[in-house]
């Protein structure tokens, strides 16, 4: 039974990547549009604003939607009070931030935050009405409509904004954007409801989730601390303009990462859950997975950052050229976390979310020294140096899982050596070409088309020759179904 549920997490966890990834990149070609029409003084606004909601909306959730996941049986009672708590702290977020609004932009030293920061809050209660059906869909495993619930969202509110930023309205065009798709979503969840609410609570069970939840609280703070607040560190210290420019670099990223760990944290969280017990299933489903990763997702990371330039032009325009010496630390840094993000998932599905967080305020603190070394520089150098000191921390996290799992480091790099020497002997034949003159006069589609494909054919070369098992078993995972050697 547990090898059956162990080839569902890993069959999920690939159909939940692809789909995501579908969703993402309609976000991403939304966001492409409007970098066209609008300017980086606007983006960087925006994104101020969306700094700050990520911060408020962590105490709104408190970790119960995790904790709904990964209990072993939930009540409609339950879900009813998870749902009813969720909806008052938004409502006490929301007061909170329209209150402080003017506050928050004076010391971001942007005024006009003001108003679109109350206007974009409006979100924290909307996601609020869908905040139990997910939770279930997750519990469920229903991703496909979780996906579809995603990208239609996303399409109708992009189209939304395309038209309102061609109109000229600037950071407005987004704040609508993200109020529509927030709405759509919620609307959506409740179309294959999982959950009917009713007026039947259990308070002495949401307790319970607390009670796990609590370190998820902190977790997430911690984790907010390493990745959303540099936005805030370079709104405050350079300015909206180059937080518009960083945004523009980071976008690629960002939706590659949200939809990678969107499957990870929703479908390994809740496969590994139901297999912790068993610690050698356990063992063997994480190998898997952490091959299929440094596979596929790996080698993607890594030819974005080699075609940094070409892509950042034709996809956001010339104008924005500049964001392309953000796009390539930041590409490295999504190779080495698309790694390391089954690690967080097993401490949680083993119930010691106590130990992330205890390897998150290692993080923190190793991200806070790197950027207070950047003082005074300017926003590519502020970049390299978070990416480094977000990359000498993945080390410790794989010796957490060989202390809490039993895994072996040397059977891990056995596996996924060949694709990283792979991705890196592409990345120097994609740089070799790069330097030749002859190929700066072609047009940046046909140079972004040279060098990929160069890249991928290297890639794909040197895994047939030295990984061909562990290719076989990638695949076997697409087709659903155990491969000829495990």
């Amino acid at each position: 039974m547990t090898d059956n549920l162990g080839r569902k997490v890993l069959s999920g966890l690939l159909w939940s990547t692809i789909q995501s990834w579908g969703g993402k990149l309609a976000t991403l070609a939304l966001f492409a549009i409007l970098a066209r029409l609008l300017d980086s003084h606007s983006f960087g606004v925006f994104a101020s604003a969306m700094a700050v909601l990520a911060f408020v909306t962590i105490f709104v959730d408190q970790g119960l939607s995790e904790a709904i996941v990964q209990r072993p049986s939930v009540t409609p009672q339950l879900l009813n009070t998870a749902f009813f708590v969720n909806l008052v702290l938004s409502v006490l977020v929301f007061a909170v931030l329209w209150v402080t609004s003017p506050f928050i932009a004076k010391y971001m030293k942007i005024l006009e935050l003001t108003n679109i920061l109350r206007a974009a809050s409006v979100c924290v209660l909307l996601t609020a009405l869908g905040f139990s059906q997910q939770a279930m869909q997750r519990r469920n495993f229903h991703y496909r409509w979780l996906a579809i619930c995603s990208v239609s969202s996303t399409i109708v509110s992009g189209v939304c904004g395309t038209i309102l930023a061609f109109s000229g309205y600037g950071a407005w065009s987004l704040v609508i954007q993200i109020l529509i798709n927030a709405l759509m979503n919620s609307a959506l969840l409740w179309v294959r409801s999982q959950w009917r609410f009713s007026f039947e609570f259990d308070f002495a069970g949401v307790r319970g989730l607390f009670s796990y939840g609590i370190n998820k609280l902190g977790a997430q703070l911690l984790d907010f601390g390493n990745t959303r607040y540099l936005e805030i560190y370079l709104a405050v210290n350079l300015g909206a303009a180059a937080l518009g420019c960083y945004l523009v670099g980071v976008k690629i990223y960002q939706a590659l990462m949200q939809a990678l760990s969107g499957a990870v944290l929703d479908v390994a969280h809740s496969g590994f859950s139901r297999i912790a017990h068993d610690k050698d299933e356990l063992a063997r489903v994480y190998y898997k997975a952490i091959t299929l990763t440094s596979a596929v997702a790996v080698p993607v990371f890594v030819l974005l950052a080699c075609v940094a330039p070409e892509v950042t032009v034709i996809v956001f325009g010339k104008r924005w050229e500049s964001s392309a010496a953000i796009m390539q630390p930041m590409a490295l840094l999504g190779a080495v976390q698309a790694l390391q993000f089954y690690n967080g998932t097993v401490y949680n599905a083993l119930g010691k979310p106590s130990i992330g967080l205890v390897f998150l305020v290692f993080k923190t603190i190793v991200t806070c020294l790197a950027l207070v070394l950047t003082h005074g520089m300017g926003l590519q150098s502020v970049v390299w140096w978070y990416a480094f000191g977000q990359i000498i921390t993945a080390p410790p996290s794989f010796i957490l899982v060989q202390l809490l799992v039993g895994i072996s480091l040397r059977k891990i790099a056995m596996r996924i050596w060949p694709f990283l020497v792979a991705c890196a002997v592409a990345a120097g034949g994609v740089w070799l070409i790069r330097a030749g003159e002859w190929i700066v006069q072609w047009t940046p589609f046909f140079r972004l088309l040279f060098l990929s494909s160069t890249g991928l054919l290297i890639y794909s070369t040197i895994t047939i020759l030295f990984a061909k098992n562990h290719i076989e078993e990638v695949m076997a995972v697409f087709k659903g179904r155990r491969p000829a050697t495990s």
